[in-house]
C-alpha cells in the first residue's frame, strides 16, 4: 500500500495544509517524513497536517508527526494535526501523542489555532 501527500495553501486562512491520504507504514515512512518535512520548511514552519484520509499510521509515521512537530516548535513555528479518523485516533491517544501535540477536530479550528 501507498500514500499520497499534496500541500495546498488556503487563501481564506493564509494557512498552508499537508493532506495526506493511505496507509503510512514502515514501507512509506521514510517518503511521508520526506514530504513533512518539505512542507514543514514551505510554510515557514506554520503547518496544518490533514490526516483525514489516512486509514493507518505505524509507530515509523508517528515518528515522522513527532519530528516534524519538533522542527517547528523550534523554529517558533506552529503545527497542528487534524482529521483524525476514530482508529487513527486511539493510535495517537495511546502513544501519548494526543498529549503533547495540538490536535484540532476541524482544518477551521486548525488554521485559527496556527494564525494565533
Amino acid at each position: 500500500m501507498s500514500f499520497t501527500a499534496r500541500l495546498e495553501r488556503h487563501h481564506s486562512h493564509e494557512v498552508h495544509t499537508l493532506l495526506v491520504e493511505g496507509r503510512i507504514d514502515a514501507a512509506t515512512a521514510a517518503g511521508f517524513e520526506e514530504h513533512l518535512n518539505d512542507a514543514t520548511q514551505k510554510s515557514g514552519g506554520a503547518l496544518v497536517l490533514d490526516l483525514g484520509g489516512v486509514d493507518y499510521i505505524s509507530s515509523s509515521g508517528l515518528r515522522a508527526v513527532l519530528v516534524a512537530a519538533k522542527h517547528a516548535h523550534r523554529d517558533h513555528g506552529r503545527f497542528v494535526v487534524t482529521g483524525l479518523k476514530s482508529h487513527v485516533r486511539d493510535v495517537f491517544m495511546v502513544s501519548g501523542f494526543l498529549d503533547i501535540l495540538h490536535i484540532a477536530e476541524t482544518t477551521e479550528d486548525a488554521a485559527r489555532h496556527i494564525k494565533g
